[in-house]
Order: C-alpha cells, then sequence, then structure tokens
C-alpha cells in the first residue's frame, strides 16, 4: 500500500466490544497510544442485504458519507441471504452488484469470507489454503485476487500465550502469488498488561520446499513484520506492547 487509504470496516460476527478490543491492540502495536488516534479507520456493525434495494440504497449513501476508499466486509454471508448458496449464478450476480457499487463510488472492496471445514479426507487439514478450499458457489470464481489464511498447526488453548502459527496464501488472476508463514501472538488474558497484537512473518516460502519445513522455527531465519489488509497502516515494528484500558 504506497499510500495511507480511509478504511470502512463493516463487521457483523465478532461484535464491538471484541472489535474494539482487538482494533485498540493493534494500533498499541503500531504505536498509536489510543485507537481514537488511528487516522483513517472507520467500523460499522451494520452490513447490507445485498438482494435488498433499500439497503444498498444506504450503503452507497454511508460510503458517500465516509468518503472511503477502502472496504472491508466481514463476513460476506451474513449479506448474502438465507437461501440457495449453491447457486453459481445466484451468487455471482449479489457478488457482481456489490463490487460494481463499491468501483462506481472509487472503493476497493475486500470480502472476508470463510473456507470449507472439511477438505476432504485426503487432505492434510494443515496443509495451505487453496482457492478452491473457499466456501459456498461463487466466490472462488468471482476473486480477481485473494489473501487466503489457515493454521498450520492446532491452536493449543491454556497455555503462556495466545498464538496462532498460520498460512498466508497470496494470489490474484493478473499472475502474482506467494506463501508465507505467518504467526501472531496475542498474549495471555491473565498477563498484567492484559493480551498484546505481535504478528511475524517467519518465512517465505520457496516453490520448491516441503510444507514440513515450516511446522517449527528456525534460528537462522530473519523476522520481519507484516500487517493485515484490512487495518491499511503501517507498524514501526512488531514489538509486543500492552494497550491502555481506556481510549
Amino acid at each position: 500500500i504506497a499510500n495511507r487509504k480511509r478504511c470502512l470496516l463493516l463487521t457483523g460476527e465478532s461484535g464491538m466490544a471484541t472489535v474494539q478490543e482487538t482494533s485498540r491492540r493493534i494500533a498499541c502495536s503500531m504505536g498509536f497510544g489510543r485507537l481514537a488516534d488511528v487516522p483513517d479507520y472507520m467500523v460499522t456493525d451494520e452490513l447490507p442485504q445485498l438482494d435488498n434495494e433499500d439497503d444498498l440504497v444506504e450503503f452507497r449513501a454511508l460510503l458517500e458519507r465516509t468518503e472511503a476508499e477502502v472496504v472491508a466486509i466481514d463476513p460476506a454471508y451474513l449479506c448474502l441471504g438465507g437461501d440457495d448458496h449453491g447457486n453459481l449464478f445466484k451468487q455471482g450476480a449479489l457478488l457482481l452488484r456489490i463490487s460494481r457499487l463499491c468501483s462506481e463510488m472509487g472503493a476497493t472492496l475486500i470480502l472476508c469470507h470463510h473456507t470449507r471445514k472439511n477438505r476432504g479426507s485426503n487432505v492434510d487439514p494443515f496443509s495451505p489454503p487453496e482457492l478452491e478450499d473457499i466456501a459456498w458457489a461463487g466466490f472462488q470464481e468471482f476473486a480477481r485476487q485473494w489473501v487466503l489464511v489457515g493454521r498450520r498447526e492446532p491452536f493449543a488453548p491454556g497455555g503462556v500465550e495466545d498464538i496462532h502459527r498460520l498460512w498466508l496464501s497470496v494470489g490474484g488472476s493478473a499472475g502474482h502469488n506467494g506463501l508465507w508463514a505467518l504467526d501472531i501472538n496475542e498474549g495471555n488474558a491473565k498477563d498484567p498488561g492484559g493480551r498484546c497484537w505481535s504478528v511475524n512473518v517467519q518465512y517465505k516460502c520457496p516453490a520448491t520446499s516441503t510444507y514440513d519445513s515450516f511446522a517449527s522455527p528456525k534460528p537462522e531465519t530473519s523476522v520481519v513484520p507484516f500487517q493485515l489488509l484490512s487495518y491499511a497502516v503501517s507498524a514501526p515494528s512488531v514489538t509486543a506492547m500492552r494497550c491502555p484500558a481506556n481510549d
């Protein structure tokens, strides 16, 4: 991201309290004293229904008011109604509506969506996710560029730190692609300062390497920062920081 953009997050799954708490920790890790100090970051828990004309009119008005340049919808399935998720033509038509609207408003659209929980009996559940793992009809065909996140190993609850060891697979129809091992450390709620947020990209995965070689840390591997696209702000470091209780 060459320049900072005005970002609007529409979220309907985690709840605003959780989103605020997570956002506060991310902001703190990036050097902001308070979440309120983060520029051009807006959040709402109102998601439009893509088959409802009134909702789309209100969504367009929201983009006009906020002048958002990047719009992230999380999760996409809450905008798609409750029927015919396996119908490629119906799902495609709904996705096209929101894509065209955002394009007309000059905003880049990010759709956050789930992958299938069951990838098949012959597939390692901790292997890197692929485009065909995206759940429901239409999304694979619609996506022109994608960021896929999946676990490299099971999450271990009850540890000293809550660490998510993930795959980060990036690709697009323009031909760009890459695979990284991504670790997110959220600390522990019992720590004196509460939970934290520390993100590391530990490895870039060569095309000729086996996935097993990325299962555990290697001391000679350098650590570089990585920032999630949804927040679109740059981080000075990946040092875990504790956030003040209020902002």
